[in-house]
């Protein structure tokens, strides 16, 4: 028999939001039931190569009027779309290698979101509650490991489920004054303006694989990103030294990824290779800083009409770099590498409802 396998996709939201953290983010949830091997052999509505995942292939049907039902190759990553009419008239399905198959159903349970220490252990990040049926953007408590006690993080629930590690938005939070134990601890308001924390950066990107993705908005009003294979940050010993591999796509261009080695520095802790200190004479904040002129930095002084010398404010060389202009805002956000991510979630072991507290 088939291994069935569960994984909540579309949900309608019944939030009341400004509640105080963890007291009932419900969810009424429509589904998909996926299996390996079965294909629906019907003409698709949409092909989409080189998909990443199976997740992002049942999110991108999730998305799209009509889709029923998907057909993912788990090798090429080749994902089809059926149209409603198309899968009710298939007469059945063939059965091929590599291919997996996903339908939506119906489900009327809720999706609750228990108090701390009550109902099922949080999962590891923000893709683990994404696959439990929970797609509100918002805050989660998350367990990236079992030696360190769950803690709150805010959920892009809109990308497939990135756990978010900081926002700039529009400078309610002061960054670039911040010591090292402020930058070690995490500041701000995880619905707002927030650094998370480097301790909990750490324990969460050291977890498993991660990659990076930055999101960026130039003073014209423009959003670019730029995504990472890889990302994670050492301990405190360490000092927090960042780990950052190749730069894959994005329209920001590269630049954070020339900074990979490098260790983290703050106006009391003074770590670059300048003869400056980065963070504390230029108010460029914490951060990874080569030199202070060569380095990409999102946690400067923040200018409302970005207008701040080109060694201030928040910088990205290959968007504003020499510009004389600040970024008006920032996110940087993590998931499990693709590659990761089937090994990491068991869908069959995940319930697309959880019990009341």
């Amino acid at each position: 028999m088939a291994d069935i396998n569960f994984l909540v996709i579309l949900m309608i939201i019944n939030t009341i939001f400004g509640q105080p953290q963890h007291e009932g983010l419900q969810v009424r949830t429509e589904t998909f039931k996926t299996s390996p091997g079965p294909y629906t052999n019907v003409e698709p509505m949409m092909i989409s190569l080189g998909v990443r995942s199976k997740l992002q292939c049942l999110a991108q049907c999730d998305r799209t009027d009509d889709c029923s039902a998907v057909n993912y190759h788990k090798e090429d990553k080749t994902c089809e779309l059926i149209h409603a009419h198309d899968l009710r008239e298939a007469e059945h399905d063939d059965i091929q290698d590599g291919w997996v198959k996903g339908s939506k159903y119906t489900n009327d349970e809720d999706c609750i979101i228990p108090p701390p220490g009550q109902g099922d252990p949080p999962p590891h990040d923000c893709q683990g509650w994404y696959t439990r049926g929970c797609h509100s953007n918002g805050v989660y408590p998350i367990a990236p490991d079992d030696n360190h006690t769950a803690f709150d993080i805010y959920c892009d629930m809109d990308d497939d489920g990135w756990s978010v590690i900081q926002t700039r938005l529009n400078g309610n939070e002061s960054f670039y004054d911040r010591n090292w134990l402020d930058y070690k601890r995490g500041f701000g308001n995880l619905t707002d303006e927030f650094w998370l924390g480097n301790d909990l950066i750490h324990i969460l990107t050291t977890s498993s694989f991660y990659e990076l993705k930055i999101e960026l908005k130039t003073y014209d009003g423009q959003w670019y990103d730029a995504h990472f294979s890889e990302f994670s940050i050492g301990n405190e010993t360490e000092l927090y030294e960042l780990f950052i591999a190749d730069y894959i796509e994005g329209d920001a261009d590269y630049g954070l990824d020339l900074n990979d080695g490098l260790q983290f520095s703050t106006i009391d802790s003074d770590n670059d290779y300048d003869m400056d200190n980065c963070a504390g004479d230029f108010n460029m904040g914490g951060w990874w800083f080569d030199t202070c002129a060569a380095s990409d930095y999102l946690n400067g002084k923040y200018s409302p009409d970005g207008g701040l010398n080109s060694m201030q404010g928040i910088k990205w060389i290959q968007l504003n770099g020499g510009t004389g202009m600040s970024l008006m805002a920032t996110i940087m956000k993590v998931r499990l590498q693709p590659e990761y991510y089937d090994d990491h979630y068991d869908y069959s072991s995940y319930s697309p409802s959880y019990s009341s507290p």
